[in-house]
């Protein structure tokens, strides 16, 4: 595919998280997990030339986020008609996709080389 036509890939990516535990006194327990993620896929054509889509060739291009917050309580053992291990927590995950797509004109090209579409 001549550089006219052909694209740049570019990806980036970013995860960062923190992780607390505690033990109360009583022997109750609070774990706390707080996480976001970032992910950029981008491929941009080098120039105006028509693109040319064969059989082994694909484009994307992405933007993905996610935080996610994550808390548990573990109540102190319960010895009450057996031995009891209570948990409440909280689970917040947010995410978001963007993408755009700006096309030129495309020739889609059979396995031979043949054209099979142009458009």
């Amino acid at each position: 595919m001549p550089q006219p036509a052909s694209n740049s890939l570019d990806q980036t990516g970013v995860a960062i998280a923190l992780s607390d535990h505690y033990e109360f006194a009583s022997h109750a327990n609070l774990s706390t997990v707080g996480q976001y993620t970032r992910f950029d896929s981008n491929a941009y054509g080098y120039g105006p030339e028509d693109m040319v889509i064969t059989p082994q060739g694909y484009n994307w291009s992405r933007r993905g986020k996610e935080f996610q917050f994550l808390s548990t309580y573990e109540f102190s053992k319960n010895e009450w008609h057996g031995t009891h291990e209570i948990r409440v927590g909280v689970d917040i995950d947010w995410r978001s996709f963007f993408g755009t797509t700006e096309s030129l004109p495309i020739q889609i090209l059979r396995v031979d080389n043949s054209l099979a579409e142009n458009g």
